[in-house]
């Protein structure tokens, strides 16, 4: 496992002579109860981006009652403009452990419930593209930026290392919800049975900037009970 914890965190050097326009985001993130209003959680975000793309991404998630830190995550790109970083993911609250490695070609997961709990590993094949995991849907949403805003519908695969598997989701804009200042996304599963059920995630993008603003939905953290969170309103702050 730890093999694929450090091929994670690889980042391939540019070939020499090229020519490559390197920028670095810093960005905060705060998040509510959608019901109740109370803070869950902040987070701080550190974007690498070479040519427009994303290459790497740092987080830091926080409780923000103690200051402590209680999770954080990496995710590195090894192709410039695709979605599927190979990314790990820490939970300290609840010490669990999740990773996805695409460095062979395909998807080696990794998944660990708590810290006393067994680890389990599998290895995905031939999954349709376009593969996304963790910030690469972010990704797709501005490679498809002109699509999304024209209301086609953008098919996509995701990979869960939670549930070991990956799945048939869409990505489309609602457009009593956008305005020229905001495009609004909904990302949800392509299953019609399974949306009546459960409630989209919501992106919100600035129009101008293209950046993510605010997310509503499900997230991957615990609260202080280890309970997953499930109705958080992350709305992001950019520092540059």
């Amino acid at each position: 496992m730890l093999t694929a914890v450090a091929l994670a965190l690889i980042i391939s050097c540019p070939a020499l002579g090229q020519s490559q326009k390197q920028v670095l985001w810093n960005y905060r993130g705060k998040a509510i109860d959608q019901q109740t209003g109370e803070l869950l959680f902040t987070a701080k975000f550190t974007e690498k981006r070479i040519n427009g793309h994303l290459e790497s991404m740092e987080t830091q998630y926080f409780d923000p009652k103690t200051g402590q830190k209680i999770a954080d995550r990496k995710a590195v790109f090894e192709q410039p403009g695709s979605f599927n970083p190979n990314f790990v993911f820490h939970n300290y609250r609840t010490g669990s452990m999740e990773v996805v490695d695409f460095s062979n070609q395909n998807a080696a997961l990794y998944y660990k419930k708590n810290q006393g709990s067994t680890a389990y590993k599998k290895q995905l094949t031939q999954i349709p593209k376009p593969i996304v995991a963790d910030a690469g849907l972010v990704e797709l949403v501005l490679n498809r930026w002109s699509d999304l805003q024209q209301g086609k519908v953008v098919n996509l695969q995701i990979v869960v290392p939670s549930r070991l598997d990956y799945y048939p989701f869409q990505l489309c804009k609602n457009k009593k919800e956008s305005n020229e200042q905001t495009m609004v996304i909904y990302f949800t599963s392509s299953n019609w049975f399974i949306r009546q059920l459960v409630s989209p995630i919501v992106l919100s993008f600035d129009t101008r900037s293209k950046r993510l603003v605010q997310y509503a939905g499900t997230t991957n953290l615990t609260n202080e009970n280890g309970e997953l969170i499930m109705k958080a309103l992350i709305t992001y702050q950019f520092d540059n």
